[in-house]
């Protein structure tokens, strides 16, 4: 399937044997689209061959395209341990050999860096890194690069739409990522997560939006599994009621995991 792209993202979730596709590109491209630009994602990076993943890549690239994206929270960090200490560099062997090919094909491309790897001390390449959550900052810098001068609004997860596209192979028995909050009421002094202490219910994404998604994906795709992106699923009593609301609705059996506090279910077993 080939339509050209402003952006390329590249997209790993290395657990070893157990393809997953990880959620952040997708979403940033969903993101991203609703704003006009185009954007294809491209999955299981990391078991592709350096010559697909160059040959898929170049698929997508013409004039218009800006820059290739990297997500760098699952790969593997881990690699060529056995490699002399000044040869050793966070981006795993893929990375380096992929953008190696595409750089010598396409010189003007602009490299982009985000995820939880992005901050390594020992990057073998000049990235320009997306610190954070990046839907605010990728779109500013594909707006700066294509003069485009729009009052744009700010993302806020509560109207986040559905991001999975038809080009993307996706089978009915993959269990399919998705977030349906950001952020966490609580405080727990063992918790560094940076999006603390939020008021209650003002993080989660409109419950109609999920459905609407769940829906969609079981019609296109067939999926009825998926990983729950939050925080803590089950935080609140009416979060889990509308979420027990919702599954009765669906046309078919939702099955998930997620993270969930124990202390919630001992303390609340009606929301078992």
């Amino acid at each position: 399937y080939k339509h050209m792209a402003n952006l390329i993202l590249w997209n790993c979730l290395n657990l070893g044997h157990y393809p997953i596709r990880a959620a952040g590109p997708h979403q940033l491209a969903g993101w991203l689209i609703s704003q006009g630009y185009t954007v294809k994602v491209i999955d299981f990076c990391h078991l592709l061959s350096t010559k697909e993943l160059e040959e898929i890549t170049s698929k997508h690239i013409d004039s218009s395209t800006i820059a290739v994206g990297v997500s760098s929270t699952f790969w593997d960090v881990v690699h060529g341990l056995e490699l002399p200490k000044e040869k050793q560099f966070a981006e795993p062997q893929w990375v380096q050999d992929g953008r190696q090919r595409v750089q010598s094909k396409f010189p003007n491309l602009k490299w982009l860096l985000g995820g939880a790897n992005s901050t390594s001390s020992n990057l073998k390449y000049n990235w320009t890194i997306m610190h954070g959550h990046a839907e605010d900052q990728l779109l500013k810098f594909m707006d700066e690069h294509t003069s485009i001068s729009l009052q744009r609004r700010i993302f806020d997860i509560k109207n986040l739409g559905a991001c999975f596209k038809d080009d993307l192979g996706i089978q009915s028995s993959e269990v399919l990522p998705i977030e349906l909050s950001r952020g966490c009421q609580f405080t727990c002094k063992f918790c560094r997560y940076p999006l603390l202490g939020k008021k209650k219910n003002t993080y989660l994404r409109d419950f109609s939006l999920t459905e609407h998604e769940l829906i969609e994906n079981y019609q296109r795709y067939g999926t009825t599994r998926y990983f729950f992106l939050d925080d803590t699923v089950n935080e609140s009593d009416e979060k889990i009621v509308a979420m027990a609301d919702m599954a009765q609705r669906l046309p078919f059996k939702l099955e998930w995991i997620g993270y969930n506090r124990l202390d919630l279910i001992g303390s609340k077993p009606h929301t078992i």
